[in-house]
């Protein structure tokens, strides 16, 4: 396989209802649609830069510059047998290295002729599913919201918690739902003098409480979930699989959150999912509002043997009123269904992108 055009494209695209957490509200995504071209072949995936966290003051378009300047020049017309034999270097720009990076595991998947969990070791079986709940602007608005996703099938709910916005929440709907799966999600708003918090968050028997304290502090963390009986997930935390092994090493029952774009890409998700089956720490996929394109990617990961619990992987109806793929990905029995299309498995709608692109380039050999 080889290369031989890269089409980058800039979208705008509204989110049905804004998605606030306890560091902002988000009303509009605007991802980088990456599309490979080689031997008669074409991939896609998408580059989350606009949500994604990130050390650089636009990262879209550090991202775009990243995708264009640099990362397209180490791709365009290298012979390569499989991804894994690709290198592309841009450590500052993880998602755009990723966005590259999985459009090349679709192209790969297709020229092959095989659906993309099948070429990454996984396993064409349903993807359990858990959704998302923002900060609402009352308890009863959060009530709704809740059991309307319980309506549409979701098996976990996942709470985005800060201070102030807590206790409360966390307690109405363990009140309301005793059964249902439930986690809670700060974002790294917390600090660590707020231990009497989270021991009484024990009481709310969470399936884990995700990234406590800022992404940096891996210590904290771990003495977090040494004190109490919630079991501790990290995000932001984990860059790379580097980070993965040093949070494993210190406290083996961390549950890990596997985003591939913030990881850097397939390559780097596999390495981590081996890293986690070798710990026997539980695994999830995580994501970033993805249109359709990402998600497919998410869902290809997530058939992974070790990825041992729901992942935020929701239908394409819980953040657009048409999704950017056909179909568009639609819960069955809580679960979303991987198909046996080649690649990521589902048809990009070009009219559509077409009509939400804002910018276009196409690099060439």
């Amino acid at each position: 396989m080889q290369i031989s055009g890269i089409e980058l494209r800039l979208l705008a695209v509204d989110l049905i209802k804004p998605f606030n957490t306890s560091y902002g509200s988000i009303v509009e995504r605007t991802p980088i649609i990456v599309r490979v071209f080689g031997d008669g072949y074409e991939g896609w995936a998408e580059c989350p830069a606009d949500v994604a966290p990130s050390m650089h003051t636009d990262p879209v378009a550090d991202a775009w510059d990243a995708l264009e300047l640099q990362l397209a020049a180490q791709a365009l017309g290298t012979e390569f047998e499989h991804p894994l034999e690709l290198k592309l270097i841009d450590p500052e720009h993880r998602v755009a290295v990723a966005a590259l990076e999985m459009a090349v595991w679709d192209i790969h998947a297709r020229a092959k002729g095989l659906p993309l969990w099948h070429v990454l070791g996984g396993a064409n079986r349903p993807v359990p599913a858990g959704v998302v709940v923002g900060v609402t602007d009352s308890l009863a608005t959060l009530a709704d919201v809740v059991n309307q996703r319980i309506d549409e099938g979701y098996r976990r709910v996942k709470l985005k918690i800060g201070p102030g916005w807590d206790r409360e929440p966390i307690s109405l709907i363990r009140a309301g739902w005793p059964e249902l799966t439930i986690s809670a999600d700060a974002n790294g708003a917390y600090s660590p003098d707020q231990g009497p918090l989270f021991k009484e968050l024990d009481g709310y028997g969470l399936q884990y409480l995700e990234q406590p304290f800022p992404a940096p502090d891996l210590e904290q963390s771990a003495r977090l979930a040494e004190s109490i009986a919630t079991p501790i997930c990290l995000d932001e935390s984990l860059t790379d699989r580097s980070r993965v092994h040093a949070a494993l090493a210190r406290h083996p029952g961390f549950v890990i959150n596997a985003k591939p774009s913030r990881l850097g890409g397939h390559t780097e998700t596999l390495a981590v999912h081996r890293l986690a089956q070798d710990a026997g720490a539980d695994l999830w996929c995580g994501g970033y509002l993805e249109t359709g394109i990402g998600r497919a990617h998410l869902v290809a990961a997530a058939t992974l043997p070790g990825f041992t619990f729901p992942g935020d992987i929701s239908a394409s109806a819980r953040y657009w009123s048409h999704d950017i793929v056909q179909p568009e990905w639609t819960l069955g029995d809580g679960a979303l269904h991987p198909t046996k299309a080649p690649g990521i498995g589902v048809t990009v709608d070009t009219d559509l992108l077409e009509r939400l692109t804002t910018r276009r380039v196409l690099v060439e050999v």
